[in-house]
């Protein structure tokens, strides 16, 4: 049986990079969930209100160590210490606007509903949102992406070469095929997954989330 390193460098040979080339890290939600149990939904909405600042600044700092380039994240949580579930994979680009540090600290703080799940139930939660934001169009879409994220407490997260021609997209779903997130609504048809560059992420992917466990 191969192991993960083997994986990595088998894949990585055929994909043309190195895992040198590649950073890669897990972000413990836990202490911004933690300090989302203390309060109240109805205070955890107003975005400039003095508990959406502390949090946006909470958010900020857990997400300061990733690096400002492409890559790749997956949010996710242990249902034990060897069982981890996938919850949803996204991606970034080579935009400082749209980094990977910036994709994740502003999910961190735009859908930060997913924080309070860990401590309320729904209905409170869908209440204070919807006094805040109201109940139709783009409010209802956000609310429920945001709770398509319950029970999240850690994001790994990887970045791609900035020199190599990957397809950033195709990548993506390639892992939403191998990781089968339940928030992603869409899943990969394509066999993306033998593909060697979705090869080494998966594997990376795995490689950090089994450091996490227990």
């Amino acid at each position: 049986m191969m192991t993960n390193d083997s994986i990595i460098m088998a894949a990585s040979v055929a994909s043309g990079f190195a895992e040198k080339d590649i950073s890669c890290g897990v972000l413990d939600l836990r202490p911004l969930i933690a300090y989302a149990s203390t309060i109240s939904p109805d205070q955890a909405f107003l975005k400039y209100g003095a508990v959406g600042k502390e949090y946006g600044r909470r958010a900020k700092v857990i997400a300061q160590e990733i690096p400002e380039v492409p890559g790749f994240y997956l949010w996710g949580q242990f249902k034990s210490p060897i069982s981890w579930s996938s919850i949803y994979v996204g991606k970034s680009s080579l935009r400082k606007i749209s980094s990977l540090r910036y994709r994740i600290e502003d999910e961190l703080i735009e859908e930060r509903p997913f924080a309070w799940t860990h401590g309320f139930n729904e209905d409170p939660i869908i209440k204070a949102y919807e006094n805040v934001w109201g109940t139709e169009g783009k409010a209802r879409k956000h609310l429920d992406r945001c709770l398509r994220k319950k029970g999240a407490e850690f994001i790994a997260w990887a970045s791609c070469p900035t020199n190599h021609p990957t397809n950033i997209l195709a990548i993506e779903a390639g892992l939403i095929g191998h990781f089968k997130p339940k928030a992603n609504r869409q899943y990969s048809s394509e066999k993306c997954v033998d593909d060697s560059v979705v090869q080494v992420f998966a594997s990376i992917f795995n490689k950090v989330i089994q450091s996490h466990s227990g």
